[in-house]
């Protein structure tokens, strides 16, 4: 080509490559007749889909169309069995689902795809077993977003589009005669991009991906082309390597560039000229040098200004916190920045932003871009720790700070003031599984128009499989939303936790005094974050407050805006632990032994897992929490002296069989159980004792009976993000939500089927709480209506503070922080009032029935 030549070359590209890709890997097989095929006399298959908007689909079958067309409607999942069967065997099938790939296979009737998630299925194999697979073949074709009606794919080939993004709208699947011919057309039954290609363009930039022939650049407006990127897709970038190299004004032909890197120039304004390209088998050479492929022209960007994640600060003497600096724009060319303190003998500040707390008093923290742009920092060193202190005035009695607390009129707030060095440390702890309490320096507590400042507070992530990282990608600053529990009585003494960053205490006395210390009559605090995205925020604390209202013992909840480490992280939930405080407050004596009881591991925690069941298999996993053991049963009371008899006792007693009622009496506070499975029926937490044989404690008492008490019930009345939201469960049904039969002996012999021991008890605990008021919207609407009032301009996390959510048994997922505004019906759970309208549908039925 001569020099002239190339100046006119390109303005625009479309890969002739594409085209030899497509012949090669277009998926076909041999244009058939479209011939009715008929399977044997009796056999068939059906199906159902999921479909956008619209949910599950009748069924249908041999042939006929399931989904829609012509609405833009997606398949989100789908359902096949044989029916009929004439041979042994059965069918399976798989989707490629949106964001997910390919799924594992399913096979006769269980769902493949997902439900809830608004997942599109973009693909679909299907093929049959055993028997069936000898004597059938199957056929089946999907209506795909651009395309249309695809061929008909057969046992086991792809069926709809890979790397396009499309949606599938609809299926048929038919079964036919081994050998029979197909339904149809067998062409383009599977269409997947091979190719993807941009360009840089004079004036516009980088312009988006096109594939498959398609124009990359512009027509028509003498825009020179400047670079560009090709790569390939699907089966090809298994296959291949696609080498490219391009000729530039000035510069002439560039090396080699591979699979998507750019070739070219950028910021010159040099236009290409000429282009080769080579598809090589993968991994091989190069066809010549690959030095010199893209040619950038560095730019100068100026600081426009700097900021600091803090304004102020407070340290106490001897305390440390790394201040970040963030330079804007973005993209500003040296972002370097140097630090200042206004008074060395109160605050010192490293290169690297970290400041030092000398002694009491102020100090004014400077960072400077290299341009002048500058950010301050207002430190307060505190010279000594003191117990408790109010702004407004202090604790006072503490018993009604507790009630006010706990009140849902008044807005709280938790705002912790930790050091980067002590969130680290926090990071440190999850990665290895520790929990140890971390130090806040400064907790302030906010109830209502009171304020109160704690010094030295512990702080650690809680929860089991509900635990994520602190922070992402090393940055600090990139927050995810946790479980926290708070200390008000750590010492952060202990060497084996602490090393040598231990707390030296002056003497006996101060530590045995934070030994005691306590908020509201409180030792601990736990704040569990909305994971399950409850639009209205008080489904726990309205569970908790049913609970109590029926006479249960149970936690006291209520709402509070916690700020962590400078952030917001939006509306939390509030519980007092269930600790030896709780003990007192509600039973008076704290001397029986208590367990937390939750899914943990047989033989000494480390065996096969259950829940607690209660039965003889799990005698062998009761315990104090020990490092690496997941134990059924974990006693939380009485460490150093008990022999778990009480326990031990009650699982041998019920594992001897159907007991008398005054052998129930003996091991059970019966009135009190009666009441506990009553209001657990309607607060519909299918992750419970009853359910899931999880999330509660059990006391024993200074009589030897035992008492349940409810823990974690923010998956209740409708809002649990897995869609079992127990409103169709009979009150008297003999099996467990998400476990099958009743394993549990207390309630297998108490209160499931009629005729039980407490089941005249039981209906009589069950009518109480539908006369109580505690099952009418109305009452939860005026408690979210306060709630609403009080914490919605809050309820939003900051933007760098995510809801990530990581599950046991389905896909992690990072919500949207705005899907944590306040909402009564948010569409990610059972609304609130849908759910009492079905529960009490269901409980009416019920009695109904058995009277």
């Amino acid at each position: 080509m001569t020099k002239k030549c190339r100046k006119h070359v390109v303005m625009s590209i479309v890969l002739g490559i594409v085209f030899t890709l497509s012949l090669m890997f277009d998926g076909n097989s041999s244009t058939t007749n479209n011939i009715e095929a008929m399977a044997a006399t009796g056999a068939g298959v059906k199906y159902q889909t999921h479909v956008q908007t619209y949910g599950w689909q009748n069924y249908v079958s041999n042939g006929a169309e399931s989904g829609t067309t012509g609405q833009a409607k997606r398949l989100e999942a789908i359902r096949i069995k044989l029916n009929n069967a004439d041979y042994s065997g059965g069918i399976q099938y798989r989707t490629h689902v949106q964001s997910y790939g390919w799924m594992n296979w399913a096979r006769d009737g269980a769902m493949s795809g997902t439900s809830g998630q608004a997942k599109r299925l973009e693909a679909i194999q299907i093929k049959l077993t055993g028997e069936m697979a000898n004597k059938y073949d199957v056929y089946y074709r999907v209506h795909s977003q651009k395309f249309g009606w695809l061929g008909w794919a057969k046992n086991g080939a792809s069926a709809g589009t890979a790397g396009y993004g499309y949606r599938l709208e609809s299926i048929q699947i038919k079964l036919v005669k081994k050998g029979s011919a197909a339904p149809g057309s067998t062409k383009n039954t599977f269409r997947e991009t091979l190719v993807k290609y941009r360009t840089h363009v004079q004036d516009y930039g980088w312009q988006g991906y096109v594939s498959n022939g398609a124009l990359s650049g512009t027509s028509g407006q003498a825009k020179r082309l400047e670079a560009i990127q090709i790569k390939l897709t699907g089966k090809m970038a298994d296959k291949y390597d696609v080498y490219y190299r391009v000729h530039a004004q000035t510069y002439g032909w560039l090396g080699w560039a591979k699979n998507g890197a750019s070739a070219g120039s950028s910021g010159y304004g040099k236009r290409l000229e000429a282009i080769e390209i080579k598809l090589v088998a993968k991994g091989s050479a190069a066809p010549g040098s690959t030095a010199n492929t893209y040619i950038e022209k560095p730019t100068t960007v100026a600081a426009t200004g700097i900021t600091l994640n803090k304004t102020s600060y407070t340290l106490t003497k001897g305390g440390t916190y790394t201040l970040s600096a963030t330079v804007a724009p973005s993209n500003a060319t040296n972002k370097t920045v140097t630090w200042t303190t206004s008074d060395k003998s109160v605050a010192t500040v490293s290169s690297t932003g970290k400041v030092t707390a000398v002694k009491a008093g102020t100090a004014t923290i400077t960072a400077k871009t290299s341009n002048g742009k500058t950010a301050t920092c207002k430190i307060t060193v505190k010279d000594s720790v003191q117990p408790v202190t109010g702004t407004d005035t202090d604790q006072g009695n503490q018993k009604a700070l507790y009630n006010a607390l706990f009140d849902i009129n008044n807005k709280v707030t938790f705002d912790m003031n930790i050091s980067d060095d002590q969130i680290k440390l926090m990071q440190k702890d999850y990665k290895e599984g520790k929990d140890i309490y971390r130090k806040i320096d400064k907790l302030t507590v906010t109830v209502g128009n009171k304020k109160y400042d704690i010094y030295e507070v512990g702080v650690r992530i809680k929860g089991n499989t509900s635990r994520v990282n602190i922070y992402n990608n090393g940055n600090v600053d990139d927050r995810n939303l946790i479980h926290l529990k708070i200390s008000f009585k750590e010492t952060f003494d202990d060497e084996t936790e602490y090393a040598g960053n231990a707390k030296v205490w002056a003497n006996d006395a101060d530590r045995k005094a934070r030994k005691k210390r306590t908020f509201a009559t409180l030792k601990v605090i736990e704040l569990k974050w909305n994971r399950n995205i409850d639009g209205t925020y008080i489904g726990n604390y309205y569970a908790n407050q049913l609970f109590r209202a029926s006479g249960v013992v149970a936690q006291n909840t209520s709402l509070a805006n916690v700020r962590f480490g400078g952030y917001n992280y939006g509306v939390y939930t509030m519980y007092e632990m269930v600790d030896d405080v709780f003990l007192k407050r509600y039973f008076g004596d704290d001397s029986g032994d208590l367990y937390k009881c939750a899914w943990g591991q047989t033989s000494n925690g480390v065996g096969e897992w259950s829940g607690a069941t209660y039965k003889k298999d799990t005698i062998n996993s009761m315990s104090v929490e020990k490092s690496g053991k997941n134990f059924i049963y974990e006693l939380k009371t009485n460490k150093k002296k008990s022999k778990h008899a009480s326990l031990k006792n009650f699982i041998n007693t019920f594992a001897q069989g159907t007991p008398t009622k005054a052998t129930f009496e003996s091991l059970v506070d019966s009135d009190r159980f009666v009441k506990f499975a009553a209001a657990s029926y309607f607060v519909g937490n299918p992750d419970d004792l009853r359910n899931n044989y999880n999330n509660h404690y059990i006391y024993f008492m200074k009589n030897g009976k035992a008492v349940y008490i409810p823990y974690d019930n923010d998956r209740c009345l409708g809002m649990t993000t897995s869609g079992k939201d127990m409103t169709t469960f009979s009150p008297y049904a003999d099996n467990a939500a998400l476990k099958g039969s009743q394993e549990n002996p207390v309630f297998r012999y108490s209160i499931i089927t009629r005729n039980n021991l407490y089941t005249t008890e039981y209906t009589n605990a069950l009518k109480a709480i539908t006369e109580s008021g505690w099952i009418d919207y109305s009452k939860y609407k005026k408690i979210y209506n306060i709630a609403k009032a009080n914490y919605a301009s809050v309820a939003i996390p900051d933007s760098n503070v995510r809801a990530y959510v990581k599950e046991v048994d389905a896909p992690a997922k990072t919500y949207k922080n705005s899907d944590l505004a306040f909402n009564e019906n948010n569409g990610f759970n059972t609304s609130v009032k849908t759910y009492m309208t079905k529960i009490m549908k269901t409980y009416n039925d019920a009695i109904a029935k058995w009277n």
